[in-house]
């Protein structure tokens, strides 16, 4: 969409963003998405994924979107949808467990955030076994001060505490 700050008039034109040109499967080659924070079909991503010929998938199932409420572990559609959609096409998923979840605290790594943590970690990787074999614990905790990731600018040994209680879950 296109405007002109003297004029009233909008153009509009749709175009194709991408291309894509089947490709033969490589297994050293894998895509990074980020499906729970756009408006992209699981189905369609899925397909051009494995179009592309990529054999590996990171992704991230957020806490805050896994568990709503304490301790009701619930898959979003859309995530588990794509999940089952890679593997159907032979796309190997790697998962990221991520990100803080207020119902624990204020991202301050406080005890009940570390059990709170490791338990979504063991109920994400019990709901996905067989499906999912690789995890990522977190993502970017280096970026201290960001909102997401790391809003209280913890340090390389908070993340060894939150990397531990991951990897404990799974």
């Amino acid at each position: 969409e296109l405007s002109r700050e003297d004029s009233s008039e909008v153009y509009e034109k749709e175009i194709a963003f991408s291309y894509c040109i089947s490709a033969e499967k490589n297994s050293q080659f894998g895509v990074v998405t980020h499906i729970s924070s756009d408006g992209t079909d699981p189905v369609q991503y899925a397909e051009l994924i494995s179009d592309a010929g990529f054999s590996y998938v990171r992704t991230e199932i957020c806490w805050e979107d896994f568990e709503k409420v304490k301790y009701d572990y619930k898959i979003p559609e859309k995530e588990d949808k794509y999940i089952s959609e890679l593997c159907n096409s032979g796309i190997e998923p790697l998962v990221i467990c991520a990100f803080f979840n207020e119902l624990y605290g204020d991202s301050s790594l406080t005890s009940d955030e570390l059990t709170g943590f490791k338990n979504y970690c063991y109920e994400l990787a019990t709901k996905l076994k067989g499906r999912v074999k690789y995890f990522e614990i977190w993502n970017e905790f280096d970026l201290v001060g960001n909102a997401e990731f790391n809003p209280k600018s913890l340090d390389a040994k908070a993340y060894a505490k939150l990397l531990k209680a991951g990897y404990e879950g799974i």
